[in-house]
């Protein structure tokens, strides 16, 4: 589709959905309610099955409505949006989150401020499957506003995909978004944005990200969706990591800072589906490539924290449990003997698990996992809410 000369200031918002009837409509209206009037909305429906085109007939005459056979990547589905679109600016919506009013407003000012940033992203919160604020944000307090360093676009990335606010002219106009990366296209646009331009941010939350079941589909996969998610990333970075500035980077360096990055995230999952032998090796590359980062622990502790939390909410406490001890019986020898990375991990995890239980009126839960945290990290009596949780748990009964 040829596109006008004069598309100054003109924002396409992409929406995918598929099978999100659900949620789709609330992500359309956040889109429609944005105070920077200046936009076209475009839906592609990728071929859902569930009630999507329905949900979306009262918006008739205020979006674009596509529809496509399905063919599992949220990539050829901006892709078609993309042919349609007029805009100088394209900014991505996830048909299950939802965007603040002033997104578009606070974000376009940003880029007409400083026009030398090819990309904007802002702070998220966090909202339940029913819309319910989980967390307000902003997520990461770490990032200021003004540009965002790539060694943290890609290291710890706080670019979610409905943040970001892109110019079309730095997009390859023939294959804007690369279809062979099913899960990470929109971090390979990312750093091949900032492989040409700087990457500013908005330190105002524009956009809450929805966690649901089907949002977390990675955190849950078995090994070979997994491996085929390490696959895509490697290739990203294969492919991307030449085109940076060797003047301004040191790109053999962040380059092994990257892999190994990639490497952890993978192994921790692998110990979850009994992979240990696969996820021994690679955390062992992992520290080889990049020591600085996980040989002393913090930063797996985390991960594994982390991933222990979400396993005792999706798949119960027992579950979580199995994980850790797997974990911890089979860590590479460069991590063997770190006993106070042992003690902190489980120590944290069984107290953040015996408040989760007591939201869930567990109190014999209670009981074991707030002991267990006590025994693992006995600092944690001084502190007055495990105590009082503690105390409660032994008077109350499960509901």
């Amino acid at each position: 589709m040829k596109r006008p000369a004069d598309v100054t200031g003109l924002v396409s918002v992409i929406v995918p959905t598929f099978n999100r009837a659900r949620y789709v409509a609330t992500a359309v209206q956040s889109a429609l309610a944005q105070t920077y009037s200046q936009r076209e909305i475009i839906v592609v429906d990728d071929g859902s099955t569930d009630n999507t085109r329905e949900v979306l007939e009262p918006f008739n005459g205020q979006i674009s409505y596509l529809y496509k056979a399905n063919e599992g990547t949220a990539a050829a589905a901006r892709n078609l949006a993309m042919r349609h679109a007029q805009g100088e600016y394209i900014a991505l919506l996830d048909s299950d989150d939802i965007w603040l009013p002033r997104k578009l407003e606070l974000q376009m000012a940003y880029v007409q401020a400083h026009p030398e940033v090819g990309l904007v992203s802002g702070q998220v919160g966090i909202i339940d499957a029913d819309g319910v604020v989980l967390e307000p944000g902003p997520r990461y307090p770490w990032q200021e506003a003004g540009p965002v360093r790539l060694e943290d676009i890609v290291l710890r990335s706080p670019l979610h995909a409905s943040t970001l606010l892109v110019k079309r002219s730095l997009m390859n106009e023939a294959l804007p978004f690369d279809p062979r990366f099913r899960i990470c296209e929109d971090w390979h646009l990312c750093l091949t944005v900032a492989a040409q331009a700087p990457v500013g941010f908005v330190d105002e939350v524009v956009t809450y990200l929805r966690t649901h079941e089907s949002a977390s589909t990675f955190a849950l996969a078995d090994g070979p969706e997994i491996a085929r998610r390490l696959e895509h990333r490697l290739t990203v970075i294969e492919e991307v990591f030449p085109r940076f500035d060797p003047a301004r980077y040191d790109v053999a360096k962040l380059k092994a800072q990257a892999i190994a990055n990639e490497l952890a995230k993978t192994a921790v999952p692998n110990y979850a589906c009994g992979l240990y032998d696969l996820a021994c090796e690679q955390l062992a590359q992992a520290v080889a490539l990049d020591p600085a980062t996980w040989r002393d622990g913090p930063n797996l502790a985390g991960m594994v924290h982390n991933y222990a939390v979400f396993i005792a909410k999706a798949r119960g406490f027992p579950q979580a449990e199995a994980f850790l001890e797997a974990v911890f019986a089979h860590l590479p020898l460069a991590l063997q003997g770190m006993q106070h990375l042992q003690r902190n991990v489980l120590g944290d995890t069984h107290i953040e698990l015996g408040f989760l239980a007591w939201q869930q009126g567990r109190s014999d839960l209670v009981r074991r996992h707030m002991v267990l945290g006590l025994w693992h990290r006995p600092g944690w009596v001084r502190n007055r809410g495990v105590l009082s949780l503690l105390g409660r748990s032994l008077f109350a009964r499960n509901s």
